[in-house]
């Protein structure tokens, strides 16, 4: 290994270059930006024009860059072609410009490869891999029927999966990103399905009596857990997998929505009702008692989505002045921070496989788009979350005033149709 520091906007950092093959992160440094948070200034070089308005496409979208003109930036990511749809990746810093690193990416085509690509360059910058290369399951409304399809985070190619001039909804991914849980009428009554992309093929796991709303697999395989109504009420039921008979968790006269997994399997919350209004609540899975978390934001608290990587962080939808915003609940710091403003409504967020960027749906009347938004790396995130943010009163609060956080940006535009309910899948 060689060491030495390097003068990056002003700051003296640490840069450690393998002499060999680069087999882990490479410390290239950060600039300071206004609001405290830590912003690369990058160029993409001497990228070839097909391969660089896609790589534009994809760090507009990260919170931890800012694109600037060839050679003006404190890094350069330069991206080339090969034979085979492979994409070569080379990262340069200083002036003048040096190679710290080279490396090249296959995938199912090009565009995959040079995706895998940038996603690398984030890891060696960031220390943690970006989530260019993943795909969301997500509802569309294109016409009278809301069906399930399927896109890569660019939207550059989206494929339709339901086509039963239904309603079909609450899709999400399977611990190995290979089947799809979904919610469907097509015969009358909502039953629960999964659909098997490798084989092609789609089963019924949920048709009991009454409303079968939704299925989520454990992140690490196995479990599915279930909101079904067949006892009355919507209750929590947990299956030991697809397919297998789920047996009952919850027991109260409450209504259970939205399970949410903590990333090793091992935990869940759920919103529910027991006192009038939906909020928090951790499920035992073995005594099926409700605990509420004291997220002390609003009176309405529901679809929480657990952090990949730090499970002291939680994503949810709130009401607060009058519509819906994206809230975030830190456990270590016992604290909520509400992370959109507007006049939209935002909602049903989604963690992406970094842990600092949240998929979610905006609505505005009747249109639906979605977005994301970069909510700080943990440091950032605890630091904007100490602040005193709203009363903590749990009574329904004014708009708050916005924090420092990064303008969210669209996935799509008018032609995918009314999108919403996005659900994040990024292969390791």
């Amino acid at each position: 290994m060689i060491g030495r520091c390097l003068k990056v906007g002003g700051l003296f950092v640490a840069l450690v270059v393998s002499s060999g093959a680069q087999s882990g992160p490479i410390d290239l440094g950060t600039v300071e930006t206004v609001g405290g948070r830590k912003v690369y200034r990058v160029d993409f070089g001497r990228t070839e024009a097909s391969l660089a308005k896609y790589a534009v496409a994809a760090f507009r979208m990260h919170g931890a860059f800012r694109l600037v003109p060839a050679m003006q930036g404190d890094f350069s990511f330069e991206f080339r072609s090969g034979s085979g749809g492979a994409v070569e990746l080379e990262v340069f810093t200083g002036k003048p410009r040096r190679s710290r690193l080279r490396k090249v990416f296959r995938g199912t085509d090009t565009t995959k490869a040079l995706l895998l690509a940038c996603d690398e360059a984030v890891l060696k910058t960031t220390g943690t891999a970006g989530f260019f290369s993943g795909k969301l399951v997500y509802v569309s409304k294109r016409g009278k029927w809301k069906e399930v399809y399927v896109a890569d985070t660019l939207f550059l190619r989206a494929s339709q999966k339901t086509n039963y001039k239904s309603t079909s909804l609450n899709p999400s991914w399977s611990a190995n990103g290979k089947g799809i849980f979904f919610t469907s009428d097509k015969r009358i009554y909502k039953d629960v399905y999964f659909m098997d992309l490798v084989a092609g093929s789609v089963k019924t796991v949920a048709d009991y009596k009454g409303s079968n709303l939704r299925g989520v697999q454990s992140p690490v395989g196995g479990k599915v857990a279930y909101i079904l109504s067949v006892t009355g009420n919507p209750e929590l039921w947990i299956a030991a997998g697809i397919g297998a008979r789920p047996r009952r968790i919850t027991t109260n006269s409450s209504n259970e929505a939205g399970p949410c997994w903590h990333p090793e399997g091992n935990r869940l919350i759920v919103t529910s009702d027991p006192t009038s209004k939906p909020q928090l609540y951790e499920v035992s899975l073995g005594s099926g008692r409700l605990t509420r978390i004291p997220t002390a934001v609003s009176r309405h608290c529901s679809e929480a989505t657990w952090n990949p990587r730090n499970p002291d962080r939680i994503a949810f939808t709130v009401a607060v002045g009058g519509g819906f915003q994206i809230a975030e609940y830190d456990f270590g710091l016992r604290k909520s921070r509400v992370l959109t403003s507007g006049p939209a409504d935002c909602l049903q967020p989604e963690w992406a496989n970094d842990g600092r960027h949240i998929f979610f749906t905006e609505r505005k009347g009747s249109k639906t788009r979605l977005m994301i938004l970069d909510a700080g790396s943990d440091e950032e995130a605890k630091l904007t979350t100490r602040l005193k943010v709203l009363d903590g009163s749990g009574g329904e609060s004014p708009r708050p005033k916005p924090l420092p956080i990064a303008k969210p940006v669209n996935l799509h535009d008018d032609r995918f149709g009314n999108c919403s309910q996005p659900r994040f899948f990024y292969e390791r």
